[in-house]
C-alpha cells in the first residue's frame, strides 16, 4: 500500500473517532502490507481486549459501519481493529490465522490489558473467522493461543459447504439474481482452495468451516460448547426474497440459527441468537446483512457481564 492511501485512511478513521486516542500500526514484509490495525485506548486504566475482525473489508469501514468499538472503549475496554491480509498469496487464510495468533498476544502487553479478559468478534466472514479462531483456541493441543472469553459475529457463513451449494444452485435457478456474480467468484475461489466441489473435498470443507451441519456434533462448533458465543442475524425474510431472490436455507441465517441450537442442545446455555429484524443498514440502505444492526450499548452490556460479572 502506498503512503498516499495509508495517509487517506488515517484522516478517514480521523473523522470516525473523535472522543478516543487511537494507535495506528502499518507493518510492511516483502513491500506488502502485512498487519495493519487500529487500537482505540481508553483514558483509563483497560477493563479487556475486545479484537473486532475486519476480514475482507477493512478498520475504516468497520468503524463507519457501527459505533460498538466508540462505545466499548467509552467504556473503557482496549478494542482492536486489525486487517491481517496480504495480496501476494492467493490464500490469504493461511496468512490471516498464525498472525492473528501471533499478535493477541503482542496486543494484550503492548496495551497493558488484563490478563482473561478477551473478546473477539466480526461481521460477516470476519464473523466466521473469529469462531474459527475461538474453536481452535479451545481444541486440546492447541494450547499457544490465547483462549477468549467469550465471541461474537454477526451474520457470518458458517458452514462452507452449505455457502457454496447456495451459490451453485442460485447460478443454477436464477443466473440472474444480483449475488450471481459473487457467488462465481467465491464457487472458484473455494475450489481452488479445497481442492474441488465440497463434493469432493468434504473433509476440507469441513475443517475449513465454523459449523458443519452434515456432522453429528457440527464439526469444530463442537469446542463452542463451553464459551459463551453470541450470533447476530436479520431475518428479514420478505428482503430477501424481494431484493435477492433467495430462500432462506441459501442465506447465512441458515447456518447462524443452526449453530447456536446445536450449541444449546450441547449444553451451552451461553449461547444465544440475537435477533435484530429491521436493523440491518449497509451504506446507507436496508440491508438484513449490515453490520449496523447491533446495538452499541446493549453489546457492551454483554460485554460487561462476560468479562466482569
Amino acid at each position: 500500500m502506498k503512503r498516499f492511501p495509508i495517509l487517506l485512511l488515517l484522516c478517514i478513521v480521523a473523522t470516525q473517532v473523535k472522543a478516543q486516542t487511537i494507535d495506528t500500526v502499518v507493518q510492511l514484509k516483502n513491500e506488502q502490507m502485512e498487519r495493519f490495525y487500529f487500537t482505540l485506548m481508553p483514558k483509563t486504566p483497560s477493563k479487556g481486549l475486545i479484537v473486532i475482525l475486519s476480514g475482507y473489508g477493512s478498520p475504516q469501514e468497520t468503524l463507519k459501519d457501527t459505533r460498538i468499538a466508540q462505545t466499548a472503549c467509552e467504556a473503557g475496554y482496549t478494542v482492536v481493529l486489525p486487517w491481517l491480509t496480504r495480496t501476494d498469496t492467493p490464500n490469504s487464510e493461511e496468512i490471516f490465522t498464525p498472525l492473528l495468533e501471533k499478535s493477541i498476544p503482542e496486543w494484550i502487553e503492548k496495551y497493558k490489558v488484563p490478563k482473561n479478559k478477551f473478546i473477539i468478534g466480526g461481521h460477516s466472514w470476519a464473523g466466521h473467522q473469529a469462531v474459527k479462531y475461538t474453536e481452535n483456541a479451545n481444541k486440546p493441543g492447541y494450547k499457544t493461543i490465547v483462549k477468549p472469553n467469550a465471541v461474537f459475529a454477526v451474520d457470518p457463513p458458517m458452514d462452507l459447504s452449505r455457502l457454496y451449494r447456495g451459490y451453485f444452485r442460485m447460478q443454477e435457478v436464477i443466473p440472474n439474481a444480483p449475488l450471481t456474480r459473487e457467488g462465481l467468484m467465491i464457487s472458484e475461489m473455494f475450489k481452488a482452495r479445497f481442492g474441488g466441489t465440497p463434493a469432493e473435498q468434504k473433509g476440507a470443507y469441513a475443517a475449513a468451516s465454523s459449523y458443519t451441519r452434515d456432522l453429528s456434533l457440527g464439526g469444530d462448533a463442537q469446542y463452542l460448547k463451553n464459551v459463551p458465543v453470541r450470533l447476530y442475524g436479520d431475518p428479514d425474510v420478505d428482503w430477501f426474497i424481494r431484493e435477492r431472490q433467495t430462500p432462506v436455507e441459501w442465506t447465512n441465517m441458515a447456518d447462524v440459527t443452526a449453530c447456536i441450537v446445536l450449541l444449546q442442545a450441547l449444553g451451552n446455555k451461553n449461547a444465544e441468537y440475537v435477533n435484530c429484524l429491521g436493523k440491518g443498514i449497509m451504506n446507507g440502505n436496508r440491508h438484513p446483512h449490515g453490520f449496523a444492526m447491533v446495538d452499541p450499548k446493549e453489546f457492551v452490556q454483554w460485554v460487561d457481564k462476560v468479562l466482569h460479572d
